[in-house]
């Protein structure tokens, strides 16, 4: 190139001179055209480190990373497919409408989606119907679907509903102005159900029948392995009785509940369908979000047996509810703090004793037992709370639980490890205790359930080792997506 001047100006850089840096590897002869490439098994773990599989939530950060992870080269498009696809979140019409016409044209891309949210924000539902009509039959793989913040919807719902009926993991979030039947009606469209998942939905009392789920040709007919349910005294709670004395449950593996301010009918009623699916649980999680005083009177149902309060009061104490769960093998509870008008922390007084009142029936079978706390180990460990935790220490490790393999403790705030050799000796000389600490600043969305959350430590340590030990946990999805 020539300047207005004459001279010759080179725009080409000059060749760099040799580097003796450990971290630059020059290149000489045929070597220089050789581009370094990392395995692929590395490029699935950075990958996969960025995904959100099996998440509760939509993470459109995470998204937006995966994203930019499908456009650095060939090699990450398979990996990054299988996560930015593995759980579709709609909450628009546009966006709605962009995913539809994109799976369309690409029909690939639909076996690559194993969950399906839909969140209407109570806006108007035309879009909602759409994907029901478009979408059942390019997303073969779909196991999940997730609904949040639905309207009152059309009548027409519940025949286009049908079309997901080869679902077999259902979550309702959110969702007011239903009546248990039109629950129980809606839920009878899916055919092949093991997972349902309810949280923070407002129905209406009045219900004709016992919740029934029927399964494809006939097979373990209204059987479910996992069940959830986010329970508050705001929702009424009336029609619930009969809804689960009917029901049949007998092959409920997994059990959450959510307790909030619940009304000692509504415990009776709980404790109910506890004993009737007893029989065959493996695991159970409580969210216990209440401090009230009538959580002493579950207390005491739970530790003495119960009577209905609106039932003959002669009548004899029937067993706890979870006396007769002998497959029982892991338990987890969820305590909240308590906020004082000054702004002091406390447990609840009557939640420990709640706890300490469930411990002496666990059955022989129980291998895993895990309380998290919404506070910090200050707060969690304090003195008032002392004799919860001899009651907790004698109770576990007593020779009545041979199986038992893990204890786990679950705070917010502090990572420091804490003096449990005094606190509980028992538990700790038997290097079973496993303690977690999630950082005060993270917070658990309203919708969602805690235990879930507080079930994803950010640190780990194995009591009496003295170091904190961090740990990732992470579940690597096939690389081919299933066509079945």
């Amino acid at each position: 190139m020539t300047s207005k001047s004459g001279l010759q100006i080179c725009l080409h850089r000059p060749p760099s001179p040799p580097s003796t840096s450990p971290l630059v590897v020059p290149t000489f002869g045929p070597l220089s055209t050789i581009e370094p490439k990392l395995p692929l098994e590395i490029c699935e773990f950075i990958v996969g480190f960025v995904g959100f599989e099996d998440s509760r939530s939509f993470l459109p950060q995470a998204w937006k990373t995966l994203h930019s992870c499908l456009l650095v080269c060939r090699d990450w498009v398979p990996a990054s497919r299988i996560h930015l696809y593995n759980f579709v979140h709609l909450d628009n019409p546009r966006k709605a409408i962009n995913f539809m016409e994109t799976v369309t044209a690409n029909t690939h891309l639909g076996q690559y989606v194993r969950g399906l949210g839909i969140d209407s924000k109570r806006t108007s539902s035309n879009w909602i119907y759409k994907i029901h009509q478009v979408l059942p039959p390019l997303l073969p793989n779909l196991t999940r679907l997730q609904y949040i913040r639905l309207p009152v919807v059309h009548r027409l719902f519940f025949p286009l509903s049908a079309r997901f009926n080869h679902v077999t993991h259902l979550e309702i979030h959110l969702v007011e102005s239903w009546s248990l039947r039109e629950v129980t009606h809606f839920l009878s469209r899916f055919t092949r159900l093991e997972k349902i998942h309810f949280s923070w939905c407002n129905w209406d009392s009045r219900v004709s029948g016992p919740l029934y789920c029927r399964r494809a040709n006939g097979r373990n007919n209204g059987m479910l392995s996992s069940l959830t349910l986010s329970l508050s005294s705001t929702h009424p709670l009336e029609g619930l009785p009969g809804w689960f004395a009917g029901s049949r449950y007998y092959s409920l593996n997994h059990l959450s509940l959510s307790l909030d301010d619940l009304e000692a009918p509504s415990r009776v009623d709980i404790d109910k369908f506890l004993v009737q699916c007893s029989g065959t649980l493996e695991s159970v999680r409580l969210s216990i979000c209440t401090w009230d005083k009538d959580l002493t009177t579950w207390r005491e149902m739970v530790h003495k047996g119960w009577k209905d309060p609106r039932e003959d009061q002669t009548q004899t104490l029937r067993s706890p509810p979870l006396a007769g769960c002998r497959e029982l093998r892991r338990l987890e509870v969820y305590i909240p703090s308590q906020v004082h008008t000054n702004g002091d922390r406390t447990i609840p007084r009557c939640t420990l004793e709640f706890i300490g009142a469930l411990l002496p029936h666990l059955p022989s079978s129980i291998c895993s037992v895990r309380l998290g706390f919404s506070a910090e180990a200050s707060v969690v460990f304090a003195t008032e709370n002392v004799r919860f935790w001899e009651v907790f220490d004698s109770t576990l490790a007593s020779s009545r639980l041979p199986k038992l393999a893990s204890v786990e403790l679950g705070w917010s705030g502090e990572k420091r490890p804490y003096d449990f050799k005094q606190l509980i000796p028992k538990i700790y000389a038997r290097n079973i205790l496993w303690c977690t600490a999630k950082p005060s600043s993270e917070t658990t969305a309203p919708d969602l359930d805690p235990i879930a959350t507080m079930g994803e430590p950010v640190s780990v340590v194995l009591y009496p080792e003295p170091e904190f030990e961090f740990r990732t946990f992470h579940h690597h999805p096939s690389r081919i997506p299933n066509d079945s």
